[in-house]
């Protein structure tokens, strides 16, 4: 693998001490001094290495695309999200950041040090670039199911039960509202731009995967140290709420191609699991409107229950055809829906036979 360092980093010691760590975690490390003494901030070296936004070189685009092999990153020895270098590297880069220097973080892509002593500075260093074992527990599990099924509330529980066990892991959930075009998918949702039957699925679907695709680096970070990745809903959604609005005989290859865009295309982290809680339409309509903290609902939520029901039998068809996928039921024969603590071991069942690390397989 290879890094990128983009370096605002005075300190002899903390500068030997980078390209230490660095070098034992990546075959090949390219350094790009912004500091002080090289006269040019990040934005200026930024533009100088990859070009400007309607043109870059041919291999610096491939270093920018390839997320899973290479790792760009950038580190500041004083600076804070008071500077432009920093919300440049953190908003508009969208590079892991880490500031060396004690400061508050508004992403998941800013890091920051415990205190400001060389001891700390120098552990912080090192968490940036670890690099985990092949073999490690790093895994994206995804909680899918229809509006008002509980994703949330299984996403939360199941990161609870992760972090208890002892193992790195963080969680997103999508469409991310402050991603990539979240402010248009949300007013997508809101009914704003046509109603589901007027919405094209493939220009939807494409939508919702350039939102994700604004998470990318995040994930291959996160992966890339060995963390577990939690995620509600992901690519995986578009299966059931776009595929669902074609005649069922395009499905299947709808299915295949919106996985190769976003895994093979955009780069994205390939789902490991995916953990699908169904719950029939009217008893999940029935929990949104219980639901006091719920927002307004969207078209997909206020949809006619012949589109959820189609919903619903496109997820089941994934979990009976498509490997990882798991079918979790939220009610029991008579019709009861399940508890929230039912329906959580149902899922950690489900992970701990198919083998996850994150959870434990069985002994």
């Amino acid at each position: 693998m290879r890094a990128v360092v983009f370096s605002d980093v005075s300190s002899a010691e903390l500068g030997e001490h980078i390209r230490a760590i660095a070098s034992t975690s990546y075959a090949e490390v390219v350094y790009v001094d912004v500091s002080e003494s090289s006269e040019a901030d990040l934005a200026t070296a930024w533009h100088t290495r990859y070009g400007g936004a309607s043109h870059a070189p041919p291999a610096a685009r491939d270093e920018l695309d390839d997320l899973k092999n290479t790792f760009v990153c950038y580190l500041t020895e004083q600076k804070t999200l008071e500077d432009s270098d920093v919300v440049y590297a953190v908003f508009v880069a969208e590079v892991p950041t880490l500031v060396l220097t004690p400061s508050v973080t508004l992403t998941p892509l800013m890091h920051t040090t415990a205190d400001g002593s060389v001891s700390a500075r120098k552990a912080a260093i090192e968490s940036l670039f670890s690099v985990a074992p092949s073999s490690s527990s790093a895994e994206v599990i995804v909680i899918e199911g229809g509006d008002g099924a509980g994703k949330e509330t299984q996403t939360g529980l199941l990161v609870r039960r992760v972090h208890a066990a002892g193992d790195e892991v963080h969680a997103l959930d999508f469409p991310n509202e402050k991603g990539l075009y979240g402010g248009l998918v949300r007013a997508v949702l809101s009914g704003r731009k046509g109603s589901i039957s007027e919405l094209n699925p493939q220009l939807f679907s494409f939508l919702y995967s350039l939102n994700r695709f604004g998470c990318a680096r995040q994930l291959h970070f996160w992966l890339r140290r060995g963390s577990s990745v939690v995620l509600d809903r992901y690519y995986t959604a578009n299966f059931g709420h776009q595929a669902s609005k074609l005649p069922p005989e395009e499905r299947e290859a709808f299915i295949s191609d919106l996985e190769f865009m976003e895994v093979e295309w955009l780069g994205l982290p390939r789902a490991t699991y995916v953990l699908y809680l169904d719950l029939p339409p009217a008893a999940a309509l029935e929990a949104m409107r219980r639901d006091s903290t719920r927002k307004q609902l969207d078209i997909h939520e206020t949809a006619g229950s012949d589109y959820k029901e189609r919903v619903r039998q496109t997820y089941r068809w994934c979990c009976e055809h498509l490997p990882g996928w798991h079918h979790i039921e939220c009610f029991d024969d008579d019709g009861r829906r399940l508890t929230r603590e039912e329906v959580h071991a149902s899922i950690t069942s489900h992970l701990r036979d198919a083998g996850s690390r994150a959870i434990g397989a069985p002994s």
